[in-house]
């Protein structure tokens, strides 16, 4: 039978941080800027090239 890995052992951390941002928050916050910022590029070219 394979051997589940324990997560809650002491060489792996239960929480890291996120790389670049200080929580996660920071992340989705990125992700709805981009989607936000996409949404007004697209609508801009469909508006000058219609």
């Amino acid at each position: 039978m394979p051997m589940k890995k324990d997560f809650d052992s002491p060489d792996s951390p239960a929480e890291e941080p996120p790389p670049v941002f200080r929580s996660w928050s920071g992340w989705y916050a990125l992700v709805l800027a981009t989607l936000l910022a996409l949404i007004a590029l697209f609508y801009a070219f469909t508006k000058a090239f219609e």
